[in-house]
């Protein structure tokens, strides 16, 4: 009867756990020498899922002090570790035998890339922009939660907020630490946060089949947003039409959380155990999107030093291979470090008792 209970209640965070997790295998696969045709279908999957299921969790109650330290320090120190220590690879690497040899980029500028914040400016290790955007939209939707206690209210700044961050978009503005991105996204984030509650209702009620259904209607109207509106890129704001940019939005967490629903509805009634390698990389997919360019260099040094050219890997068997290695080899590495750290921190509790 307790593990019927506890399959029962596994479901919850589970396709929580899926969304992300497929969410950062395409932005994996979208950072590999795809075909643009196809990295421009990739990318449409990459950030949406990460919005939100950001939203469906936030919490305006905690006091700025303490949204600051569990919320802005959980991106911020990690944005700061990780673009330091890709930064002197850069330096002692990439730049003198990578892609980048050929650089007029004096040795500081990434470091001041880091500052600025914005995927441009970040040579070293461009997917880490999200963090800083991340942040902002953060902030800016616990100011207005805070402070905008009607919802008519609330829908009015998410709306003016985003029609800010599409405005700028059009001109090419794209403000420091990703806030035009953040403020085009936060309509994404407001919706998580809306449906959070009707979701974790009725995940479990609603049946396969009518997940189905949504997952073939978002499919269709994801490749209609494909044909007719591919120029969209969050990063330097660029939505391309506005109406069809939010429409494959909704279309693209629909699909993906469709999806992840059904996987997880499957694996019920299979009654296969809760955590699984899928659950695990939906808990770690800060680690990945920080370290998969900088393992990527390591996969095709290895490489180059047994021999293989790293034309390979830009066919489409390099890029399936670079994303194989990603989730077979690095997922395992990034777990037995976590794990060596908590066994020290662990001993270290012990030993001060």
């Amino acid at each position: 009867m307790r593990q019927t209970t506890d399959l029962r209640n596994r479901t919850r965070l589970e396709w929580v756990d899926y969304m992300k997790a497929f969410g950062i295998m395409a932005v994996v696969l979208y950072h590999t020498a795809l075909p643009h045709s196809a990295k421009t279908l990739v990318y449409l999957f990459t950030l949406p899922a990460f919005f939100f299921t950001a939203g469906m969790f936030a919490d305006s109650s905690l006091s700025p002090m303490e949204f600051f330290r569990r919320k802005t320090c959980r991106l911020l120190i990690p944005y700061l570790i990780f673009g330091i220590l890709s930064w002197g690879a850069w330096v002692i690497v990439a730049r003198r035998y990578g892609a980048d040899s050929d650089t007029a980029l004096a040795w500081w500028q990434p470091l001041w890339g880091m500052v600025v914040g914005t995927s441009d400016k970040l040579i070293q290790n461009a997917p880490l922009w999200f963090l800083p955007a991340f942040v902002c939209l953060e902030w800016l939707w616990y100011f207005i939660n805070r402070n905008c206690l009607s919802k008519v209210w609330q829908i009015a700044v998410v709306i003016l907020v985003a029609v800010i961050g599409i405005i700028l978009g059009k001109y090419h503005i794209v403000l420091p630490w990703g806030l035009t991105a953040a403020f085009i996204m936060l309509p994404v984030y407001w919706l998580g946060n809306v449906l959070a509650g009707y979701l974790k209702r009725t995940s479990r009620a609603v049946p396969v089949w009518v997940w189905s259904i949504v997952l073939i209607i978002a499919a269709g109207g994801i490749a209609i947003g494909y044909v007719y509106n591919p120029d969209i890129k969050i990063s330097v704001a660029k939505t391309g039409n506005v109406f069809l940019f939010y429409l494959t939005t909704l279309n693209v967490i629909a699909f993906i959380l469709s999806l992840a629903i059904i996987v997880s509805k499957i694996r019920f009634a299979l009654q296969l155990a809760y955590h699984s390698p899928m659950n695990y990389i939906g808990t770690i997919t800060l680690w990945i999107l920080c370290l998969h360019l900088p393992f990527f260099g390591f996969v095709k040094g290895v490489a180059l030093i047994c021999g293989v050219q790293l034309s390979f890997f830009e066919t489409n068997l390099g890029c399936a291979t670079l994303w194989a290695t990603t989730f077979l080899i690095l997922v395992p590495l990034i777990y037995l470090g976590k794990y060596i750290l908590a066994t020290i921190r662990k001993n270290r509790y012990i030993h001060s008792v």
